[in-house]
C-alpha cells in the first residue's frame, strides 16, 4: 500500500502542491499524512503515526527530500531504518530515489550516493535560510523596527496618574482601574516609570504610603457618618466613632492586653 508524507515548514505554508502530486501519484487521500513543523529532525507527531502504520511492503511517497528531511545524518539514518524493515521509499522530484526500481547492487549504490548529496544540500539550505533570516532580523532592528506584538500600554501615557500615587492622593488599585490594565502590566509600568524619573521606593515610603491610606480612610467614614473600623452606618444617635459591635471588640481587646502585660510582671488582677 502507498502511503504520502507531506511536510511543510509553518502553518501558514500551503501544503495543498504537494498533495495534488502524491494523488497523482496513485495515493489514496486518506493515506497522506501532513505536518506543519521543521525538518530539522524527524519528531514529528504524523510522521510517527504514518510509521506505526506502514508494514513491510508498504511504499512511501514524498514529493521531494528537503520535505522528507533537511538533516544530513538524520535523513541517511532514518531511510536506512525504513528499507531495512521491507519498506519503499519513492522520491517524485527525483525518479532514481526509488527503492521500488532500483532494487541491484549498482542501483542501491547510486540511489546512496543521490541520497547522500541531496540530504547534504537540503541540510545546506536549512542553515543558509536561518543565517539569512537572523541577518535580516539584525539589520531590522539596526533600522529600528520592532518585532512581536505592538505595546497596549506606554507609561509616558499616564504619569499623571503615577504622580498622584507617588503623592499618596490614590491607591495603586484605584491607579490600575484608571489605566485600565492588569496588575502585572500595572507594576511593570510603575517599574519603568520608576526608573525613568530616578524614583527609589523604600519601606519607609512604604509605611507612610499605607499610614497616610488608613489616615484618610478614617477621616472619609468620619466625614460620612460611618464607623471608622468596618464601615457601617451609625445611628444617628450615637455619639461614637465605632458602631457598638467594634468598640465591645476594641474594648476586651484593651482588656486582654492589660492582663498579658500585669501577668507578665507576676502580678495579679
Amino acid at each position: 500500500m502507498n502511503y504520502g508524507y507531506v511536510r511543510v515548514s509553518t502553518r501558514e505554508q500551503n501544503e495543498d502542491r504537494q498533495v495534488v502530486a502524491l494523488v497523482d501519484a496513485d495515493v489514496d487521500k486518506s493515506n497522506i499524512f501532513i505536518d506543519k513543523e521543521s525538518g530539522k529532525d524527524f519528531e514529528r507527531k504524523n510522521y510517527k503515526r504514518m510509521l506505526k502504520k506502514l508494514r513491510k511492503g508498504d511504499c512511501i511517497v514524498v514529493k521531494s527530500l528537503d520535505r522528507f528531511g533537511r538533516n544530513y545524518k538524520e535523513v541517511q539514518s532514518e531511510w536506512q531504518k525504513i528499507t531495512k524493515r521491507g519498506i519503499d521509499i519513492r522520491i517524485l522530484d527525483m525518479p532514481i530515489l526509488d527503492t521500488t526500481n532500483h532494487k541491484d547492487l549498482i542501483g542501491t549504490l547510486i540511489s546512496d550516493i543521490v541520497l547522500q548529496l541531496l540530504a547534504y544540500v537540503a541540510q545546506t539550505e536549512r542553515e543558509n535560510i536561518k543565517q539569512r533570516q537572523t541577518e535580516g532580523i539584525a539589520i531590522a532592528k539596526a533600522k529600528g523596527v520592532q518585532f512581536g506584538r505592538k505595546q497596549m500600554f506606554d507609561y509616558i501615557n499616564y504619569t499623571d496618574v503615577f504622580e498622584k500615587l507617588h503623592r499618596h492622593e490614590i491607591t495603586s488599585t484605584q491607579a490600575m482601574t484608571q489605566i485600565g490594565c492588569c496588575e502585572g502590566t500595572f507594576y511593570k509600568l510603575l517599574k519603568k516609570y520608576r526608573t525613568a524619573n530616578n524614583i527609589t521606593h523604600t519601606k519607609l515610603d512604604k509605611q507612610a504610603y499605607y499610614a497616610e491610606c488608613k489616615k484618610r480612610k478614617y477621616i472619609e467614614r468620619k466625614e460620612s457618618h460611618c464607623c471608622v473600623y468596618c464601615g457601617e452606618k451609625l445611628q444617628e444617635n450615637n455619639k461614637y466613632v465605632q458602631c457598638d459591635s467594634c468598640r465591645e471588640k476594641a474594648a476586651k481587646y484593651r482588656k486582654a492586653k492589660i492582663f498579658k502585660k500585669f501577668k507578665t510582671k507576676g502580678d495579679t488582677i
